[in-house]
């Protein structure tokens, strides 16, 4: 399955994990995306 919306064109978002200790490592956020069934031109 797809990481971005075919529709909205919604996708993942980046930044940090910031820790106590101010440590910034890689943090991606994914969107929820659902496959369904819709009608198109119709």
């Amino acid at each position: 399955m797809s990481r971005a919306c075919d529709i909205c064109g919604k996708g993942p978002t980046f930044g940090h994990n910031v820790s106590h200790a101010n440590n910034k490592t890689s943090k991606v956020w994914y969107p929820n995306v659902q496959k369904v069934k819709a009608v198109q031109n119709g």
